[in-house]
């Protein structure tokens, strides 16, 4: 009896243990075309995903917004008493009317500039405003209609917020990093106009330098100090906070 339930057993199931050589095909030709359909919807979920360069939760850098920033950042040569370079820096153009914000240390020992756009135009910088306390720069340009970046001001930020720090904003890709907001410091006051400070921190070391975008692409501030993990962000409305009406001095007399 038991010899015949063996025999019952193996002519039923038989082909799933002893199979052929064509039936072996049939399963391979199965799980492939498992492995087809899982990836097709892999990638239809990837392709139909909102475009973006970088996301973190609700953070996603549009194409458009990183185009837009490609577009309005320069880069700023140094340049010595003898017109030699001494070296370039990065920078953003916050102002359609000639204004791009940079670090107000990378311009020491400088004794002019000029700024380089994407499509080969160099203009000189006529002049600067400078903010010790914060690190910044704006550099004055003879040049209208340029591409610049959207600002925003600092109302409504709240800790827990997460922003974008992009500290070179010629390569977005490459050199942006996500940051929250821990504090909100004590705001102060610039010529009657108020600055948030903020302390923001990252999973990867925050540098000095760049600027903080928001999910929308808006630029909202910009770090002045990076130690680690941990760095503290100005957040003001740039086109405000440096006035074009407001006057200009030679770079020459930074520090001066």
């Amino acid at each position: 009896m038991k010899e015949n339930n063996t025999l019952s057993f193996r002519g039923r199931f038989g082909p799933l243990f002893y199979s052929s050589i064509q039936w072996k095909y049939v399963l391979s030709v199965g799980v492939m075309m498992v492995i087809v359909s899982l990836t097709s919807i892999y990638l239809t979920i990837t392709f139909n995903a909102p475009d973006g360069l970088l996301s973190h939760h609700n953070i996603i850098l549009t194409v458009d917004a990183e185009r837009n920033i490609k577009q309005a950042s320069v880069k700023i040569d140094l340049l010595d008493p003898s017109g030699n370079k001494i070296q370039t820096i990065p920078g953003i153009v916050i102002d359609a009317n000639g204004l791009v914000l940079t670090n107000l240390s990378d311009l020491n020992n400088a004794d002019s500039a000029r700024v380089n756009f994407k499509d080969g135009t160099t203009l000189p910088v006529v002049g600067v405003q400078t903010d010790e306390k914060r690190n910044l720069a704006i550099l004055k340009i003879s040049q209208k209609n340029l591409v610049s970046v959207k600002v925003s001001g600092p109302k409504g930020i709240q800790v827990g917020d997460r922003f974008l720090h992009i500290s070179d904003p010629t390569d977005p890709s490459l050199t942006a990093n996500h940051v929250t907001v821990t504090h909100l410091l004590s705001p102060q006051q610039n010529d009657k106009k108020e600055q948030q400070f903020i302390q923001i921190t990252s999973q990867k070391p925050i540098t000095q330098k760049g600027i903080l975008v928001n999910s929308d692409g808006e630029t909202i501030g910009k770090v002045i100090n990076g130690e680690g993990m941990v760095g503290s962000a100005v957040t003001f409305d740039l086109n405000e906070a440096f006035a074009p009406s407001e006057n200009f001095i030679p770079i020459s007399l930074i520090g001066k």
